[in-house]
């Protein structure tokens, strides 16, 4: 009977965080894309590679601050 309230439980507990996982993956993917997209085209954009990487590392802050908290 123990284990089967411990796997309900489990079970429970997974289906709660879908959510959460499916967010920190969508904000860390589109992040990653906007990097990909500037660091190509690097020459075209010299002045904005301290403000993304400042961006980078606040959203990924963020992103985790969000992910513990909920």
């Amino acid at each position: 009977l123990a284990s089967t309230i411990e796997v309900r439980e489990a079970y429970t507990m997974s289906v709660a965080m879908k959510p959460v996982y499916i967010v920190s993956y969508v904000i860390k993917f589109m992040v990653n894309f906007a990097c990909t997209f500037f660091f190509m085209f690097e020459s075209d954009f010299p002045l904005y590679d301290g403000y993304l990487e400042f961006v980078y590392t606040n959203v990924v802050a963020v992103n985790g601050g969000i992910s513990t908290g909920l």
